[in-house]
C-alpha cells in the first residue's frame, strides 16, 4: 500500500533569553526535554533518550534495552510537528520546575492570539524546524498543527 507511519510530537520553541550561556544552555534544555525526550528514541542516533536528559534526570527515566533501541531507532517514516507558540527561557537556580528544566519562561515582547496562552514568533517557528532538521539529520517533516487564534 506504500503508506507512511510516523510520530507528531508538539513542542513551543524557547529562545534564550539573554546570550548568557546560562540562558543559551537552559532554552536547550528545554528544547531536549520537551521535544528530543520522545523524538530522540526514534530519530537519534542511538535509538535512546537524549544523553543531555539522562544526565539530568538520572534514575528517573527507565533504561531501554538494546533490543529496544533497534526497534525504536528509525521507526518512523516521517517527523511530525505540531507548533503553536515561543517564548524566552532564562536560566533560575531557584526553580527546577517539574521537567528540571531551571527555566523562567517569559512571553514578553512576543505577539499574543486570543487565546491567552498563545504568544509567538514567525521566527520561533523557523528555529524549531532548524533545530528538527540539524539534530535528527534533515528528516521527512510534516507540521502537523499550527495557527493562530483571531478575534
Amino acid at each position: 500500500q506504500k503508506g507512511q507511519i510516523g510520530i507528531t510530537n508538539c513542542a513551543d520553541w524557547r529562545e534564550p533569553r539573554t546570550d548568557t550561556q546560562m540562558d543559551v544552555s537552559t532554552a536547550e534544555r528545554a528544547m531536549i526535554v520537551r521535544l528530543g525526550w520522545f523524538s530522540d528514541p526514534i530519530f537519534g542516533e542511538d535509538g535512546d533518550y537524549p544523553p543531555e536528559m539522562k544526565r539530568l534526570l538520572l534514575d528517573r527515566l527507565p533504561e531501554f534495552s538494546q533490543d529496544q533501541k533497534n526497534l525504536l531507532k528509525g521507526s518512523a517514516d516521517f517527523f511530525g510537528l505540531n507548533h503553536y507558540g515561543s517564548a524566552f527561557a532564562a536560566f533560575d537556580p531557584a526553580d527546577p520546575g517539574a521537567e528540571t528544566i531551571y527555566a523562567k519562561l517569559s512571553e514578553e515582547g512576543l505577539m499574543q492570539g486570543q487565546s491567552e496562552w498563545l504568544y509567538s514568533s514567525g521566527w520561533g517557528f523557523r528555529k524549531i524546524l532548524n533545530w528538527v532538521k540539524k539534530r535528527y539529520n534533515n528528516p521527512p517533516l510534516m507540521v502537523t498543527e499550527n495557527g493562530w487564534s483571531w478575534p
